[in-house]
């Protein structure tokens, strides 16, 4: 037979639990709310090209920044700020006729960190690691890192169209890669190989050519 002392205890730490699930269901609740317009907009001006002024997206990276503080360990909260600051570098990157500028890079940084913290919080995401492998490649960082981050990215998502996608136009662009590389995206994009040899030879100094 249990003591009174103890049912009390019990009752008391039950209260609290409950207390303690009603105030994060609150929170989450809160964090959703102000995250969901921003992250709809946001989709919008990546995906479909929409415009926005700066009013927006600042009203936008508020919502976000907002929603973090309250649930800073909601990885898709990460991956949403990521594009925002994207779309951000990207409209930058328009508006200077397809040319570079600090602020470019300094968004194109922002997004990167972004997705650093969201793959530190759910490190399966495939999806999340190809567009790191991107916006790092898009910054320049060096080679080994940036091979290790789309390396990771095909490792997790051999089956996940968008990634595929993400990681076959990287290959197509990037000056160079391993071998490894060609040959997933060879195997996914038959005459890939192919393509990046002639792409090569084209590029190739005349003096090299036999």
């Amino acid at each position: 037979m249990r003591s009174r002392p103890l049912d009390i205890l019990l009752a008391v730490s039950l209260c609290a639990v409950a207390a303690s699930v009603v105030q994060q269901s609150a929170v989450l609740m809160a964090s959703d709310w102000l995250a969901t317009s921003s992250r709809y907009e946001v989709a919008r001006w990546a995906e479909l090209g929409k415009e926005f002024d700066e009013a927006q997206w600042e009203h936008a990276r508020q919502q976000l920044e907002r929603a973090l503080a309250l649930t800073p360990e909601d990885a898709a909260l990460h991956d949403s700020m990521s594009q925002l600051h994207a779309v951000k570098a990207q409209s930058l990157w328009n508006a200077n006729g397809g040319t570079g500028s600090p602020e470019v890079t300094d968004a194109y940084r922002k997004a990167v960190a972004s997705l650093e913290k969201s793959v530190e919080i759910r490190p399966t995401n495939a999806l999340s690691w190809a567009n790191l492998a991107l916006m790092r490649y898009t910054v320049g960082t060096e080679a080994e890192t940036l091979f290790a981050t789309w390396e990771e990215a095909a490792r997790l998502g051999p089956r996940e169209q968008v990634v595929e996608n993400v990681l076959v136009t990287m290959l197509g662009s990037m000056p160079m890669m391993t071998e490894e590389m060609v040959e997933w995206g060879d195997t996914r994009r038959p005459g890939l190989r192919a393509f990046l040899e002639a792409q090569a030879e084209a590029a190739a100094p005349i003096s090299s050519k036999p």
